[in-house]
């Protein structure tokens, strides 16, 4: 007799792909929920090799796998992290290898089961139909959730339309933005490396490029705008002369982008829509910064200018003035040793442990490195 907990799993399973029009034999991964229970598990398993592996050629297991593996329970993100991860397989056409897999559970009857955990990265494959993923979830008050993913179909673009892309000789927009001007430089050189041959973006055509980047993109305060009709012009314009791309930018909507106003991209494309692709861009040029507790409070200056300053920059975590006691801003004796490692690789010097521990303050620290840097001249 089943119990409660397997037959309402059972239930869910067979409801979703009844909703979803789709033969469950048909599903070729699930994201299981796998917590790692040694009493839901076997039983999530078991409902999995029942509905789906009803009528399924022996040839083909349903695999299953669970991104708690990676990253660990995750408490409500691990249903979020588990659908992630299906979209992404069904984008990639690849199935990941399961971590951490040494011993099945042996409350599983994986030798009944149509089930395999995949322990190297598996190719979805062609199987002549978009490919199908699961994704299973639980509650701790044992509710049940279960969704169905389909792969998209291929976009519907017919040869004329696809050839007319590639050899078209319309110039298009690129429009590029970033929070600051040093992200916008690096932004433009990675489209650059982008378009130029060899690139990752050097086999899309133009067309879907600025289709993407005007669509697909945040439109940041600092921005560019370069037109072109194909890679080499696009690339041209990228690397341009400082202040060129303004010139070559000649489209009216590209003064008004590199002014600021909010560009209706759907009405500017709406001639080359049909047909065209989002693709995939480079990403966006992250800048760090430092926000080290009482940094700014440090005598101002430049803090690569000495050791001390080096040091303290490195190991301060508050603010402090030449009376601050080395313990008081956090260089404890384990920070000494890290400090008295780095000194001597820095400094080319040796350097006396016990001289460095008699230090008290940070003026005398100072005092310390200004002798050793001259001792190094």
């Amino acid at each position: 007799m089943l119990s409660p907990s397997l037959t309402g799993q059972l239930d869910v399973l067979r409801w979703a792909y009844e909703d979803a029009g789709i033969d469950p034999a048909d599903v070729d991964y699930v994201e299981a929920h796998g917590s790692g229970s040694p009493v839901f598990d076997p039983l999530e398993l078991t409902a999995l090799g029942k509905v789906l592996g009803e009528g399924r050629p022996a040839e083909r297991p349903l695999f299953v796998g669970s991104v708690k593996s990676n990253i660990g329970h995750a408490e409500a993100a691990g249903g979020l992290a588990g659908l992630i991860k299906a979209v992404l397989c069904l984008e990639h056409g690849e199935i990941p290898a399961s971590l951490h897999v040494e011993t099945p559970n042996p409350a599983v009857a994986w030798d009944e089961l149509p089930l395999e955990i995949p322990r190297s990265s598996r190719p979805l494959g062609d199987h002549g139909r978009p490919a199908v993923m699961g994704i299973s979830g639980q509650g701790s008050s044992a509710l049940n959730a279960h969704v169905v993913l389909r792969q998209a179909e291929p976009a519907k673009e017919t040869f004329k339309e696809r050839l007319k892309a590639v050899l078209s000789i319309t110039t298009y927009v690129l429009p590029l933005s970033a929070r600051t001007p040093a992200a916008l430089d690096a932004l433009a050189r990675s489209y650059a490396e982008y378009l130029d041959t060899g690139g990752a973006g050097a086999g899309y055509p133009v067309r879907d490029i600025c289709f993407s980047a005007a669509l697909r993109r945040r439109h940041h305060e600092h921005r560019m705008a370069v037109s072109g009709a194909t890679h080499a012009e696009l690339v041209a314009a990228l690397t341009g002369t400082p202040g060129a791309h303004a010139a070559q930018a000649t489209r009216e909507v590209a003064d008004r982008y590199r002014a600021g106003e909010d560009v209706d991209w759907e009405k500017e494309f709406k001639e080359f829509k049909k047909g065209a692709r989002f693709v995939p861009l480079p990403h966006y040029p992250w800048q760090t910064k430092r926000y080290w507790a009482g940094e700014s409070t440090r005598g101002g200056g430049d803090l690569e200018s000495d050791l001390s300053s080096w040091l303290l920059r490195e190991h301060a975590r508050t603010g402090f003035d030449d009376g601050s006691t080395l313990t008081e801003i956090g260089i404890d004796s384990l920070a000494r040793l890290r400090i008295v490692v780095e000194l001597t690789r820095r400094s080319g010097q040796e350097v006396d442990p016990e001289e460095f521990g008699r230090l008290r303050t940070v003026g005398e620290l100072r005092e310390w490195t200004r002798e050793l840097e001259a001792a190094a001249r």
